[in-house]
């Protein structure tokens, strides 16, 4: 998305203002925003996660993209879904209205974005081809992230800590995030 798409600006409860301005400016005055991110899991049990190009290689969402200004959650990841990663399926709906992470953290700060959470499970005969915005997705267990997450938060963008905790609180998962002393599913 370039930075100069339009967001809608978000109360703390996920409500729009009336206030639209570029993602430069959201981003530069840590405005909250809105984000779709998806899980995409294989047939096998296994979610597709995201080596970032745009962030030094972080592991992010399978995929996540900014919601447009007048745009809803489910709009947004599906339009992001086929424009990052080439994939259309059906999504289910995790969570919405997940609330920006309001404290520093040791992995790299704020992050002003509200989340929509979608998972789906890519087709057993769909191959991903590396593009423009994603060249890499990578194969993990929950488990295996989760670990990996715990010991290693600082390979992770902060947005997919919070949206995976969530996630594995939504779904009854044992597995929990916890980085900085607190547990990423209840922030």
């Amino acid at each position: 998305m370039p930075l100069d798409e339009l967001l809608d600006i978000v109360d703390e409860h996920d409500h729009t203002t009336s206030q639209v301005v570029t993602k430069q400016v959201a981003h530069d005055q840590l405005l909250p925003h809105r984000v779709a991110a998806v899980f995409v899991f294989t047939t096998s049990g296994k979610l597709l996660v995201q080596a970032h190009k745009s962030y030094k290689r972080r592991l992010d969402h399978s995929v996540g993209g900014h919601v447009d200004a007048g745009e809803d959650y489910l709009t947004a990841a599906k339009r992001e879904m086929q424009e990052e990663i080439g994939l259309s399926t059906q999504l289910q709906e995790v969570a919405l209205h997940v609330g920006p992470v309001k404290r520093k953290t040791s992995n790299g700060g704020k992050d002003p974005h509200c989340y929509g959470i979608y998972r789906t499970e890519a087709p057993k005969n769909w191959k991903f081809i590396p593009n423009d915005e994603v060249d890499q997705l990578i194969e993990m267990s929950l488990e295996e992230i989760v670990k990996d997450m715990n010991q290693n938060p600082n390979a992770y963008l902060t947005g997919f800590l919070r949206t995976l905790a969530v996630y594995l609180k939504v779904s009854g998962s044992d597995l929990r995030i916890e980085v900085d002393g607190i547990d990423w599913g209840e922030l």
